[in-house]
């Protein structure tokens, strides 16, 4: 269960079409502050590594068919995951951030470019900031820990899930905008004001 954060530890990583852009190496200019120019870097080779692993307790989320038919067929040519840890990239979005607004997250860690126990900055798609230096703080964590950066986000779960020892990993869970009300202290997506089309909006996959 992607919403339960405080059993069995796993990791859940989240694509969309931004993520898809930096994997196949084409501009991309976000609306949350970070760019691509399309040149190859490490994180883009890093970004990939994050899409293509495939171990217990790994789970990815991708593009549904019913918002972006294209980059779902795309991610599950590459996936390595069985399909049974495979999910919505979205399933904190839209109608399930009501769900998501519901849970408990007092006590949890959070790594977000907007504020929390963690600090990165908006675009650390090219940047010089040290993702490594980061993730070995994390393995430190005794909590669960939420990642808000963006596609740094996979990044820093697949380093955190490669590096940490089985035996002392936490759950990891990239939830992206879903907390910005929290972090930022405003709405700055649609499916965030009730009543809205993304905000009754139900994907199919």
């Amino acid at each position: 269960d992607e919403f339960d954060f405080w059993g069995q530890p796993f990791a859940f990583l989240r694509f969309g079409d931004g993520e898809r852009a930096i994997c196949e190496g084409r501009p991309i200019q976000a609306q949350d502050g970070w760019a691509f120019d399309g040149m190859p870097n490490q994180f883009a080779i890093d970004l990939n590594a994050a899409l293509r692993f495939n171990d217990p307790g790994y789970y990815i989320g991708i593009s549904d068919s019913c918002c972006d038919r294209p980059s779902h067929e795309w991610y599950l040519k590459q996936i390595t995951v069985p399909l049974g840890q495979v999910t919505f990239a979205n399933i904190f979005v839209n109608w399930n951030h009501r769900r998501f607004r519901q849970l408990e997250l007092k006590g949890t860690v959070l790594v977000s470019n907007g504020g929390g126990d963690f600090w990165v900055p908006d675009n650390l798609v090219r940047g010089q900031f040290d993702l490594d230096s980061l993730v070995e703080q994390l393995l430190a964590v005794d909590r669960p820990i939420l990642l808000a950066a963006g596609p740094a986000s996979c990044v820093i779960a697949h380093k955190y899930w490669t590096r940490a020892d089985p035996g002392r990993r936490r759950t990891i869970v990239d939830v992206g905008s879903a907390i910005d009300e929290t972090v930022k202290g405003r709405k700055t997506r649609q499916y965030q004001v009730p009543g809205t089309r993304t905000a009754e909006l139900i994907c199919t996959w």
